[in-house]
């Protein structure tokens, strides 16, 4: 009987077997030969992987002597920092993501189209040199600019209107209206409605068209540039109204506009109207202010106090924004005529000369320790001071210990 090995169950003979050279001993020098060609195979890849592992791990080596390690603290040492870089890198990642969200809920006020400008208003843009808000904003920006502004124009007739800007600026196709990224229609100082609200549906009509025409564009109305007078309150009527058709058709405003020139004679050309080239910067520079989100409006401040004698009396005026403060004050053991008409006050706190439209800066002081009552007048010829008056029998004169407070428009 044929006995057989253990692992690869080759044929054994056994006593008394008969000889079998052709089926069974080839049968096994078979088996035996495509296992040893198994070995071999795997021995030579075995080999070649381990020259490869060597090969790699000198590599590492030297690497890692390049980057400094050079025993188990140094390498411990470098991974703890690639850890913290991953870190690092991870946070830095997050807050990309984060500025990116910002970015996307904040696209309302930022660029969406291409660097071009549209402008409509009136003489304080129409000029070709620097004279003009519109030239020197665009020039400052580094965009192309496209200008309508017409002189002498306004919201509503019978002036040319901006409406009849707008009507050419549709018509112009030499630039995709699409890819305008700012729009302002600035000025309104020629445009008369007599408290009828005309004003305000012009401007709404002409804003509607305007988000339609340029839909990628920040558009922006500039209620009112004026020179270097005080305004009356039917102009902040004009600027009230098309501020509140800015808000209501969802453009933006940028307000207290009449102010940035106000009491500058300096800045304004000999037709005490038009802004010189410096009135023009300051329009420029506080466009340029609202654009980046810095502006806050003009501020100024001035004090007067006695000369000669300080501790007597003194006015302080503070004016921000839309809105002026006077603060009076005098001691007593004056002289009541010394104090009815004192001059000096910048031009920017005068009052304004137009009675019919504005309201006086008068208010009520009280004097003689609250036993007397007189008038403090801010007057529109640079003066101001108490009210002169007569008196009734039994009664003095206001002459000291009068104080007073009040803010108004500006």
């Amino acid at each position: 009987m044929t006995n057989y090995t253990t692992n690869f169950n080759l044929e054994k003979y056994q006593t008394g077997d008969a000889a079998n050279l052709n089926d069974q001993y080839n049968a096994s020098m078979d088996i035996i030969d495509d296992n040893l060609y198994k070995i071999n195979t795997n021995a030579n890849t075995a080999g070649g992987k381990a020259t490869q592992a060597l090969e790699t791990a000198q590599n590492n080596t030297k690497n890692l002597t390049a980057l400094g390690v050079t025993d188990t603290e140094t390498a411990t040492q470098l991974k703890n920092k690639i850890n913290n870089t991953a870190e690092t890198a991870q946070n830095n990642t997050t807050q990309i993501t984060t500025i990116t969200k910002y970015i996307q809920v904040n696209e309302m006020f930022n660029m969406r189209g291409d660097k071009i400008m549209v402008t409509f208003g009136d003489s304080y843009a129409s000029p070709t040199d620097n004279t003009s808000w519109a030239i020197q904003v665009a020039n400052k920006l580094g965009w192309t600019l496209k200008n309508y502004a017409i002189g002498g124009a306004g919201y509503i007739e019978p002036n040319t209107t901006y409406q009849s800007e707008f009507n050419s600026a549709r018509q112009d196709r030499t630039y995709a209206h699409e890819k305008v990224s700012l729009v302002i229609i600035g000025g309104s100082r020629n445009s008369i409605d007599g408290y009828d609200g005309s004003i305000k549906i012009a401007a709404t009509a002409l804003f509607q068209q305007c988000i339609n025409e340029y839909p990628n564009a920040r558009i922006i109305a500039i209620p009112m540039l004026w020179d270097n007078n005080t305004v009356s309150d039917y102009w902040r009527y004009n600027a009230g109204e098309i501020e509140q058709a800015a808000i209501e058709n969802g453009i933006e405003s940028i307000p207290w506009a009449w102010t940035w020139n106000m009491g500058k004679p300096e800045n304004i050309k000999n037709d005490k109207i038009h802004p010189n080239e410096k009135g023009t910067t300051i329009i420029r520079n506080y466009i340029l202010r609202y654009l980046t989100g810095t502006y806050t409006g003009r501020h100024e401040h001035w004090v007067w106090r006695k000369p000669g004698n300080p501790a007597a009396g003194m006015l302080s005026v503070n004016a921000s924004g839309g809105t002026i403060s006077y603060a009076f004050q005098m001691e007593n053991g004056v002289i009541p005529a010394e104090w009815t008409s004192i001059s000096g006050l910048p031009q920017w706190a005068w009052n304004d000369k137009d009675t019919t439209n504005s309201v006086r800066k008068w208010t009520l002081q009280i004097s003689n320790n609250a036993n007397e009552a007189t008038l403090f007048k801010i007057n529109a010829d640079g003066t101001f001071g108490i009210q002169p008056f007569t008196t009734t029998a039994g009664h003095s004169t206001p002459n000291g210990l009068m104080a007073g407070h009040f803010t108004t428009a500006w």
